[in-house]
Protein backbone atom coordinates (compact mmCIF):
# COMPACT_ATOMS: atom_id res chain seq x y z
CA UNK A 1 0.00 0.00 0.00
CA UNK A 2 1.40 3.30 -1.31
CA UNK A 3 2.28 5.79 1.98
CA UNK A 4 1.50 9.12 1.68
CA UNK A 5 3.76 11.99 2.28
CA UNK A 6 3.90 13.24 6.18
CA UNK A 7 2.37 17.21 5.75
CA UNK A 8 3.99 19.51 7.51
CA UNK A 9 2.26 22.60 8.74
CA UNK A 10 4.44 24.45 6.11
CA UNK A 11 2.65 21.90 3.40
CA UNK A 12 -0.99 22.95 4.55
CA UNK A 13 -0.09 26.49 4.44
CA UNK A 14 1.90 25.98 0.44
CA UNK A 15 -1.92 24.64 -0.09
CA UNK A 16 -3.68 26.87 1.33
CA UNK A 17 -1.68 30.09 -0.61
CA UNK A 18 -2.30 27.67 -3.88
CA UNK A 19 -5.89 27.80 -3.35
CA UNK A 20 -5.90 31.43 -2.76
CA UNK A 21 -3.80 32.49 -5.17
CA UNK A 22 -5.06 29.87 -7.56
CA UNK A 23 -1.55 29.69 -8.84
CA UNK A 24 2.03 30.48 -7.87
CA UNK A 25 5.40 30.01 -9.51
CA UNK A 26 8.14 28.40 -8.31
CA UNK A 27 9.90 31.71 -7.49
CA UNK A 28 6.92 32.65 -5.50
CA UNK A 29 6.67 29.32 -3.40
CA UNK A 30 10.13 29.86 -2.86
CA UNK A 31 10.00 33.43 -1.59
CA UNK A 32 7.19 33.11 0.33
CA UNK A 33 7.31 29.81 2.26
CA UNK A 34 10.93 28.91 1.78
CA UNK A 35 13.00 31.49 2.74
CA UNK A 36 16.34 31.38 3.46
CA UNK A 37 16.45 27.97 1.77
CA UNK A 38 18.20 26.38 -1.21
CA UNK A 39 16.70 25.96 -4.17
CA UNK A 40 16.84 22.07 -4.37
CA UNK A 41 15.08 22.07 -0.74
CA UNK A 42 11.91 23.92 -2.58
CA UNK A 43 11.85 21.59 -5.10
CA UNK A 44 12.56 18.50 -3.62
CA UNK A 45 9.42 18.94 -1.16
CA UNK A 46 7.45 20.67 -3.78
CA UNK A 47 8.26 17.19 -5.60
CA UNK A 48 6.80 15.31 -2.87
CA UNK A 49 3.61 16.97 -2.90
CA UNK A 50 3.38 16.40 -6.56
CA UNK A 51 4.24 12.37 -6.09
CA UNK A 52 1.56 12.38 -3.59
CA UNK A 53 -1.11 14.19 -6.47
CA UNK A 54 -1.70 16.84 -3.55
CA UNK A 55 -0.12 19.91 -6.04
CA UNK A 56 0.54 19.85 -9.39
CA UNK A 57 2.50 21.60 -11.91
CA UNK A 58 2.03 22.99 -15.09
CA UNK A 59 5.04 23.86 -17.73
CA UNK A 60 4.62 27.39 -19.00
CA UNK A 61 7.70 28.73 -20.09
CA UNK A 62 7.27 32.26 -20.21
CA UNK A 63 8.88 35.74 -19.26
CA UNK A 64 6.97 38.05 -16.82
CA UNK A 65 8.66 41.17 -15.33
CA UNK A 66 7.78 41.83 -11.53
CA UNK A 67 10.84 44.47 -11.01
CA UNK A 68 13.08 42.66 -13.20
CA UNK A 69 12.70 39.89 -15.77
CA UNK A 70 11.89 36.86 -14.62
CA UNK A 71 11.87 33.12 -16.60
CA UNK A 72 8.41 30.84 -15.55
CA UNK A 73 9.42 27.26 -16.65
CA UNK A 74 6.66 26.17 -14.70
CA UNK A 75 3.30 27.18 -12.51
CA UNK A 76 1.90 25.28 -9.68
CA UNK A 77 -2.06 24.91 -8.37
CA UNK A 78 -3.49 22.34 -5.96
CA UNK A 79 -5.21 19.47 -6.89
CA UNK A 80 -8.50 18.33 -5.70
CA UNK A 81 -6.99 16.00 -3.58
CA UNK A 82 -5.21 18.68 -2.02
CA UNK A 83 -8.26 20.75 -1.59
CA UNK A 84 -9.79 18.05 -0.09
CA UNK A 85 -6.96 18.15 2.44
CA UNK A 86 -7.53 21.75 3.54
CA UNK A 87 -11.68 20.97 4.02
CA UNK A 88 -10.30 18.37 6.56
CA UNK A 89 -8.34 20.69 8.17
CA UNK A 90 -10.62 23.82 7.51
CA UNK A 91 -14.44 22.73 7.83
CA UNK A 92 -16.09 25.70 8.49
CA UNK A 93 -14.39 27.16 5.21
CA UNK A 94 -16.45 27.04 1.84
CA UNK A 95 -13.81 25.75 -0.91
CA UNK A 96 -14.41 25.58 -4.50
CA UNK A 97 -13.99 21.94 -5.95
CA UNK A 98 -11.36 22.28 -8.35
CA UNK A 99 -8.43 24.90 -8.92
CA UNK A 100 -9.40 26.99 -12.51
CA UNK A 101 -8.27 26.09 -15.78
CA UNK A 102 -5.10 28.04 -16.63
CA UNK A 103 -5.18 30.45 -19.42
CA UNK A 104 -2.11 31.31 -21.21
CA UNK A 105 -3.44 34.37 -22.37
CA UNK A 106 -3.77 36.04 -19.14
CA UNK A 107 -1.16 33.75 -16.99
CA UNK A 108 0.79 36.78 -16.70
CA UNK A 109 -1.96 39.18 -15.69
CA UNK A 110 -2.93 35.88 -12.61
CA UNK A 111 0.80 36.10 -11.24
CA UNK A 112 1.24 39.56 -10.65
CA UNK A 113 -2.10 39.49 -9.30
CA UNK A 114 -1.33 37.09 -6.73
CA UNK A 115 1.72 39.65 -5.53
CA UNK A 116 -1.31 42.43 -5.36
CA UNK A 117 -2.79 39.48 -2.94
CA UNK A 118 -0.36 39.12 -0.77
CA UNK A 119 0.22 42.56 -0.60
CA UNK A 120 -3.22 43.86 0.54
CA UNK A 121 -3.27 40.75 3.05
CA UNK A 122 -0.45 42.75 4.36
CA UNK A 123 -1.58 46.53 3.72
CA UNK A 124 -4.96 45.55 5.19
CA UNK A 125 -4.72 43.17 8.20
CA UNK A 126 -8.48 44.24 9.61
CA UNK A 127 -9.80 43.19 6.29
CA UNK A 128 -10.56 39.72 4.89
CA UNK A 129 -8.79 39.69 0.86
CA UNK A 130 -10.15 37.20 -1.38
CA UNK A 131 -9.07 35.96 -4.82
CA UNK A 132 -12.53 36.89 -7.13
CA UNK A 133 -12.42 33.51 -8.59
CA UNK A 134 -12.89 32.17 -4.81
CA UNK A 135 -15.64 34.60 -3.71
CA UNK A 136 -18.93 33.47 -3.44
CA UNK A 137 -22.57 34.70 -3.91
CA UNK A 138 -25.81 33.49 -5.14
CA UNK A 139 -27.00 36.08 -7.14
CA UNK A 140 -23.33 36.17 -9.19
CA UNK A 141 -25.28 36.02 -12.85
CA UNK A 142 -24.79 38.96 -14.87
CA UNK A 143 -22.80 40.97 -12.45
CA UNK A 144 -19.22 42.12 -12.28
CA UNK A 145 -16.29 39.92 -10.88
CA UNK A 146 -13.36 41.49 -9.24
CA UNK A 147 -9.70 41.03 -9.60
CA UNK A 148 -9.81 40.20 -5.67
CA UNK A 149 -12.43 41.44 -2.86
CA UNK A 150 -11.60 42.96 0.08
CA UNK A 151 -14.18 42.14 2.97
CA UNK A 152 -14.86 44.06 6.52
CA UNK A 153 -16.30 41.72 8.53
CA UNK A 154 -17.31 44.58 11.00
CA UNK A 155 -18.95 46.99 9.05
CA UNK A 156 -19.80 44.11 5.97
CA UNK A 157 -17.72 46.88 3.46
CA UNK A 158 -16.57 45.30 0.02
CA UNK A 159 -13.79 46.85 -2.17
CA UNK A 160 -13.07 45.54 -5.40
CA UNK A 161 -9.68 45.78 -6.62
CA UNK A 162 -9.17 45.39 -10.01
CA UNK A 163 -5.18 44.81 -11.37
CA UNK A 164 -5.24 46.50 -15.11
CA UNK A 165 -1.60 45.85 -17.07
CA UNK A 166 -2.78 46.61 -20.73
CA UNK A 167 -5.93 48.79 -21.63
CA UNK A 168 -8.89 48.00 -22.92
CA UNK A 169 -11.07 49.94 -25.16
CA UNK A 170 -13.03 52.70 -24.34
CA UNK A 171 -16.47 50.67 -24.55
CA UNK A 172 -15.52 48.23 -22.27
CA UNK A 173 -14.38 50.67 -19.47
CA UNK A 174 -17.77 52.13 -20.17
CA UNK A 175 -19.52 49.07 -19.54
CA UNK A 176 -17.36 48.20 -16.61
CA UNK A 177 -17.26 51.17 -15.02
CA UNK A 178 -21.47 51.09 -14.94
CA UNK A 179 -21.51 47.25 -13.88
CA UNK A 180 -19.88 48.90 -10.63
CA UNK A 181 -22.47 52.06 -10.29
CA UNK A 182 -25.08 49.53 -10.43
CA UNK A 183 -23.82 47.08 -8.10
CA UNK A 184 -24.04 48.99 -4.19
CA UNK A 185 -22.60 46.16 -2.38
CA UNK A 186 -19.47 47.38 -3.77
CA UNK A 187 -18.51 50.96 -1.56
CA UNK A 188 -15.30 51.10 -3.45
CA UNK A 189 -13.29 50.12 -6.31
CA UNK A 190 -10.02 50.25 -6.59
CA UNK A 191 -7.48 50.38 -9.69
CA UNK A 192 -4.12 48.85 -9.57
CA UNK A 193 -2.20 49.92 -12.52
CA UNK A 194 0.56 49.56 -14.65
CA UNK A 195 0.80 53.22 -16.28
CA UNK A 196 -0.79 56.53 -16.09
CA UNK A 197 -2.07 56.12 -19.04
CA UNK A 198 -4.51 53.34 -18.34
CA UNK A 199 -5.70 55.11 -14.96
CA UNK A 200 -6.36 58.01 -17.41
CA UNK A 201 -8.84 55.80 -20.41
CA UNK A 202 -10.75 54.44 -17.07
CA UNK A 203 -10.93 57.71 -14.91
CA UNK A 204 -12.78 59.42 -18.42
CA UNK A 205 -15.41 56.72 -18.67
CA UNK A 206 -16.10 57.51 -14.74
CA UNK A 207 -16.01 61.38 -15.28
CA UNK A 208 -18.02 61.08 -18.65
CA UNK A 209 -15.45 63.28 -20.70
CA UNK A 210 -11.97 64.00 -21.44
CA UNK A 211 -9.35 64.97 -19.10
CA UNK A 212 -7.45 68.15 -19.57
CA UNK A 213 -3.83 67.31 -17.48
CA UNK A 214 -3.32 70.95 -14.99
CA UNK A 215 -7.04 71.46 -15.22
CA UNK A 216 -8.81 68.18 -13.98
CA UNK A 217 -10.33 68.69 -10.36
CA UNK A 218 -11.67 65.05 -9.47
CA UNK A 219 -14.93 64.61 -7.98
CA UNK A 220 -16.17 62.08 -5.17
CA UNK A 221 -16.27 58.89 -6.42
CA UNK A 222 -16.55 55.17 -5.47
CA UNK A 223 -13.24 54.73 -8.07
CA UNK A 224 -10.19 55.25 -7.30
CA UNK A 225 -6.32 54.83 -8.67
CA UNK A 226 -2.94 53.28 -7.61
CA UNK A 227 0.19 52.77 -9.34
CA UNK A 228 1.43 48.70 -9.52
CA UNK A 229 5.08 49.44 -8.46
CA UNK A 230 4.43 52.02 -6.37
CA UNK A 231 1.55 49.82 -4.17
CA UNK A 232 4.09 46.92 -4.19
CA UNK A 233 6.76 48.80 -2.08
CA UNK A 234 4.13 48.51 0.63
CA UNK A 235 3.32 51.78 1.19
CA UNK A 236 0.08 51.03 3.32
CA UNK A 237 -0.61 54.73 3.87
CA UNK A 238 -1.56 55.03 -0.16
CA UNK A 239 -3.99 52.12 -0.36
CA UNK A 240 -7.45 53.61 -0.29
CA UNK A 241 -5.46 57.47 -1.21
CA UNK A 242 -5.96 58.43 -5.14
CA UNK A 243 -2.75 59.72 -6.29
CA UNK A 244 -3.70 59.12 -9.70
CA UNK A 245 -4.70 62.96 -9.17
CA UNK A 246 -1.23 64.22 -8.75
CA UNK A 247 0.24 62.81 -11.17
CA UNK A 248 -2.45 63.52 -14.15
CA UNK A 249 -1.99 67.68 -12.66
CA UNK A 250 2.30 67.08 -12.84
Amino acid sequence: MKKGVMLTSRDIEIMQDLYDSMLLSFGQIHERHFKNCAISTVSNRLSKLIRDELVKSIRVGIIIFRGTPETIGSVYQVTRKGIKVLEQRFPYTRFRETSPIISHLTLTHDLILADVIKSLKLQNPEGKVIQGKNFYRADAKGKRLPDAIILYPNTKQKVAIELELTAKSEKRYKDIVMQYRMQPEFEKVIYIVQRPGIAEKILEQVEGHRLVPGLFVRKPSKFSFLFLDQFLKGNSAELFKDTFNQTLAS
